[in-house]
């Protein structure tokens, strides 16, 4: 079994999970915006194409709206709306943090 390998239950109600999940994806490979810019952005970088699909549709599942871009060896899941980019942030407690 691949150690960095990771899978998705579809038996489980990860709603229980979300914030802790989701909140050590972003803290891990995660970065947002400044507040004063006028682009709003939210990113969540992985080295896997599989993965950041896998993440993206945990996280679309859920109405958030993430895209994804490579940027040379890296897969970019973003938002860029802020009332998304704030959404995604409650979720995971966040919110005061920005």
């Amino acid at each position: 079994m691949d150690k960095n390998a990771f899978n998705f239950d579809d038996d489980l109600d990860y709603k229980e999970y979300l914030t802790f999940f989701f909140s050590g994806v972003f803290v891990g490979s995660g970065s947002i915006s400044n507040k004063e810019s006028t682009s709003y952005h939210l990113e969540i970088s992985t080295l896997s194409e599989e993965k950041s699909q896998l993440i993206k549709e945990k996280l679309n599942s859920y109405e958030f709206n993430f895209h994804i871009l490579k940027k040379q060896k890296r897969h970019i899941l973003y938002i860029k709306k802020v009332d998304e980019l704030l959404d995604f942030l409650s979720a995971i407690g966040a919110k005061k943090a920005w």
